[in-house]
């Protein structure tokens, strides 16, 4: 956790404070280490941005980024089983079925749907609620281009 702190104190001493920074809207925890209280009130009473991308496209965006995981099946439905008390063992037993068929569009938008967005809307309203002054944007398509004229747009 200090080194954690300490890699953090200098990336933020880095930044131009004249210039907006942008981070993930992420709880108290990121896997066993903690955000700093004060960093966290910051992002906490900050403006918003939300992108709004299409479930499709973050289907694609989560293949592409955790393909060492369906090289790994059975990792994936060993991990998967820990959901069972959350979302139920029916769903958790769709989940491995879809595995064992390789259906991984299928399987990871169900996982969204089914787990992941439910669980991080909740997380969103529990630490940043909306504020009047969120700014919302369309990326119907998140590759290269379009994600460079969002950041143009905030920029």
């Amino acid at each position: 956790q200090k080194y954690f702190d300490s890699l953090l104190a200098a990336a933020l001493r880095t930044l131009d404070r004249e210039r907006p920074v942008y981070v993930e809207a992420e709880s108290k925890k990121i896997g066993n280490l903690g955000v700093p209280d004060a960093l966290l009130a910051a992002m906490r009473l900050s403006s918003r941005v939300r992108l709004e991308v299409p479930l499709a496209a973050r289907v694609q965006l989560l293949l592409e980024d955790y393909a060492h995981f369906l090289s790994a099946p059975e990792l994936l439905a060993s991990q998967l089983q820990h959901l069972a008390e959350l979302r139920g063992s029916a769903v958790v037993e769709r989940w491995q079925a879809l595995i064992a068929k390789r259906q991984w569009t299928d399987l990871v938008a169900s996982l969204l749907e089914t787990h992941y967005d439910l669980a991080y809307a909740k997380s969103l309203e529990r630490n940043y609620p909306p504020h009047a002054d969120d700014l919302v944007l369309p990326l119907d398509n998140p590759e290269a281009g379009e994600l460079a004229l969002v950041a143009q747009r905030l920029i």
